[in-house]
């Protein structure tokens, strides 16, 4: 029979216990810290990738635009020109949705045609994977429509495939990718309570790797279950992906048989209706003649915007430097009928120059356009007296929509 501990024994194992739970305690405040120092890193890096990145697709807009003013519709380049435009408002509305990841706010659900999305990650995928995993396609020719997030659907997939491939390194093998619709009966959803009964979409990413321990499938979308090691992990995790494909009204299930290979299946409802549609010139554009001073640090984004805007009718004064558009002003500050400026330039902010032209002239409407800003947002802008606030890149129907809804506002 064991002997009973003394008291002084269970005191010492209770200090020593007390002690390691502290010693945890610290290690897991450090981590945390650590974590959101990182965070908060990546978090900069994607705000500085995104104003330069809306810079330039705003340039590649704007030129893309005044080419296809010259360009009737029935010549072959129109349609190349309709490709590239639209492909740049996807790009764009991409980088949006970076921004609102990055500020963890609620994403935006609309209307999305998920092949486009699935499409172009695989493209981006075939580059980075080893050759010895071999990509299997199975996307359905005519598939509904979901309510979704481009970004988050994207990110879901690739995480999922980025796992797949981690199963298969070393061995290779298949990645396979397959989309289509099903229908979803009472018996179907019985014991997924996410799920109700009716349309759907399927989305589903299998490997044939040696697949997930019995033992640990239960915990993998645990939000801090992982099987790799701190330098390993690259994903967004598993309990990440299920929390996205949550958002979208859906359930994610995951099947690993004894024989190897595992597959993650998404089912996300489909509605009725197309996806937003995407149109590159609307001949209902509203024109003006008023006289407008455009401001950006970037010359080839003052250039192109001024000349579209000139398309309109509008007399047009562009300016690369925020000191030299202030002293344009301060020689002639009746002569403007509005201001359009970039946030995030050298010497003055967008912000600043506005407060500057306005202590000057306290009538002038500003419209203040950024490609990404944590230092000022919409409501602050219209707290400082700022008419419209848009976010860059801007199609020429967007910005000639705020503007006229500017100036008519002060008739």
């Amino acid at each position: 029979m064991a002997k009973k501990p003394s008291y002084k024994e269970l005191e010492n194992e209770i200090t020593s216990l007390r002690k390691k739970l502290e010693s945890h305690g610290d290690a897991g405040h450090l981590v945390n810290r650590k974590q959101n120092e990182r965070l908060e890193t990546i978090g900069s890096l994607a705000g500085g990738i995104a104003h330069e990145f809306n810079n330039i697709l705003g340039i590649i807009i704007g030129n893309i635009e005044l080419a296809s003013d010259n360009v009737t519709k029935w010549s072959p380049a129109y349609p190349y020109l309709t490709e590239v435009w639209n492909t740049c408002i996807r790009a764009r509305n991409f980088v949006k949705q970076i921004i609102a990841f990055n500020h963890q706010s609620d994403s935006v659900l609309a209307p999305l045609d998920i092949s486009l999305v699935v499409k172009e990650s695989l493209k981006m995928l075939r580059s980075v994977i080893p050759t010895t995993i071999e990509i299997h396609q199975d996307i359905s020719e005519s598939l509904d429509t979901i309510n979704g997030n481009p970004a988050e659907i994207k990110q879901i997939l690739l995480n999922l495939c980025a796992n797949a491939v981690d199963a298969m390194k070393g061995t290779g093998g298949t990645l396979g990718v397959g989309l289509e619709n099903t229908e979803l009966a009472d018996e179907d959803v019985a014991e997924t309570p996410e799920l109700k009964p009716g349309p759907h979409i399927k989305l589903s990413v299998s490997d044939t790797g040696s697949g997930i321990d019995p033992a640990v499938i239960e915990q993998i979308f645990d939000p801090y279950f992982t099987t790799k090691s701190k330098d390993d992990a690259t994903g967004i995790g598993l309990s990440v992906v299920q929390g996205i494909v949550k958002h979208h009204s859906g359930a994610i299930r995951v099947e690993s048989p004894p024989d190897g290979g595992t597959r993650f299946s998404m089912l996300i409802p489909s509605i009725s209706g197309e996806s937003e549609p995407e149109i590159l010139v609307d001949d209902r554009i509203p024109k003006g003649d008023e006289q407008i001073l455009f401001v950006d640090d970037e010359p080839v984004m003052v250039k192109a915007y001024q000349a579209m805007l000139e398309l309109l009718g509008y007399k047009v004064y562009g300016r690369a430097s925020s000191i030299e558009a202030l002293s344009a002003f301060k020689a002639q500050p009746g002569k403007f009928d509005l201001v359009i400026t970039d946030q995030q330039m050298p010497d003055l902010s967008g912000l600043m120059l506005a407060k500057e032209m306005m202590a000057i002239r306290p009538d002038i409407p500003v419209i203040l356009c950024t490609g990404y800003s944590d230092l000022v947002d919409e409501d602050e802008a219209k707290e400082a007296g700022i008419k419209a606030f848009v976010m860059k890149p801007m199609a020429l129907a967007e910005i000639a929509d705020t503007i006229r809804n500017v100036l008519d506002r002060r008739k």
